[in-house]
């Protein structure tokens, strides 16, 4: 074999080793943002249990319908030179009006549901609450404050993006 050829088959076997590497890596950067998906889902979902923990009831057709509006959110964009990821859950306003039928028919008394309302309450730690008055534009609003799901969220994101890098090396790792 002469020189020429033997530069000309390194330089492919090193370009097969670098498409290969670049496959197995993105296909780990989508295996963890997948992983990352159903884990901070997962999370919002016993944010929400901790909310109505330390509240009476604790779990009521409100809360079915608040679960439900907690979805899990994933895009993936790739181009030629990168991938990027973004993971998360969406918070859907639209869902809790939708099912907004026997759950929230007391509160239908006093007007429409509002998901964002809801939503935003949830989010920051209110049990949006009244002293039981019946009447229409009789009740007193006495709303009871617990802990933020937004902070636990942000911290539990925060700390979870730690371990991302780590997910995607080790699958890396294993796949090459």
């Amino acid at each position: 074999m002469d020189m020429a050829n033997s530069a000309k088959t390194a330089k492919e076997a090193a370009n097969k080793m670098l498409k290969r590497y670049k496959k197995v890596l993105v296909a780990a950067v989508e295996h963890a943002a997948k992983e990352a998906q159903k884990e901070i889902h997962s999370k919002a979902l016993s944010c929400l249990d901790e909310y109505y923990e330390s509240y009476d009831p604790s779990s009521y057709d409100r809360t079915n319908n608040l679960r439900r509006a907690i979805l899990p959110y994933l895009h993936i964009k790739k181009t030629n030179d990168s991938i990027t990821t973004t993971v998360g859950v969406e918070y859907s306003p639209w869902i809790l009006e939708m099912f907004a039928d026997d759950a929230y028919s007391a509160s239908r008394k006093y007007g429409q549901v509002d998901g964002d309302w809801v939503i935003n309450n949830f989010l920051s730690g209110i049990h949006p609450t009244t002293d039981g008055s019946s009447i229409p534009g009789e009740a007193v609003y006495m709303p009871i404050k617990t802990p933020s799901a937004t902070k636990k969220m942000e911290t539990y994101i925060n700390s979870y993006l730690a371990t991302f890098e780590n997910n995607v090396n080790d699958y890396v790792l294993r796949h090459l």
